[in-house]
């Protein structure tokens, strides 16, 4: 008699991962997971109890990769000025949801000290305008990014760059801050 394969809480989330990245979020499933993982749905109850927790998980995954993300691009800026750290949060922000759609779907657009990336933003703007928890600065810069984001992905681009529609968004944001 052949037994399930074995499953964790680790391979459930890689394998809804898998699914939201390959097919978007509207595909993400129970169904879909087990099928993936050559289990029937029953089993992941004892992973994650339902749907909604499911997506949780892999919305607390794609914020914390795209806060590591961003971090790592604003490591890489070669100036420490402020306005040069946030730009370069602002690109990093901008090609990863680019390269990671289903992912960026996933992600609760919210401000709550529970919210990494809301609190990277946060400290961002703080060191950019010397502004510390200037909360309205932060909501204006992931307004623009989840905007951007937004519209570079429909009929609104017809054919523009985005990379220029973001340069110009950024220079016009940082420079109201």
């Amino acid at each position: 008699m052949a037994y399930p394969s074995r499953i964790s809480a680790d391979s459930v989330l890689r394998a809804a991962i898998e699914i939201v990245e390959k097919y978007g979020v509207s595909a993400l499933g129970m169904r879909p997971v087990a099928e993936r993982l050559g289990v029937k749905a029953a089993s992941l109850y004892k992973h994650c109890d339902s749907l909604e927790s499911l997506r949780a998980l892999v919305a607390d995954y794609a914020v914390r990769h795209l806060t590591e993300q961003l971090t790592f691009g604003i490591s890489q800026t070669r100036l420490n000025a402020g306005s040069a750290r946030l730009a370069a949060l602002m690109w990093s922000y901008a090609l990863w949801a680019e390269e990671n759609p289903g992912l960026y779907d996933t992600i609760p657009v919210g401000q709550t000290a529970a919210n990494p990336l809301w609190m990277l933003i946060r400290e961002e703007i703080g060191l950019a305008t010397g502004r510390p928890n200037d909360d309205g600065a932060a909501l204006a810069v992931w307004s623009f990014l989840h905007g951007h984001v937004l519209l570079a992905r429909g009929p609104l681009a017809n054919g523009s760059s985005g990379a220029d529609a973001m340069e110009r968004g950024m220079v016009a944001l940082l420079r109201g801050l």
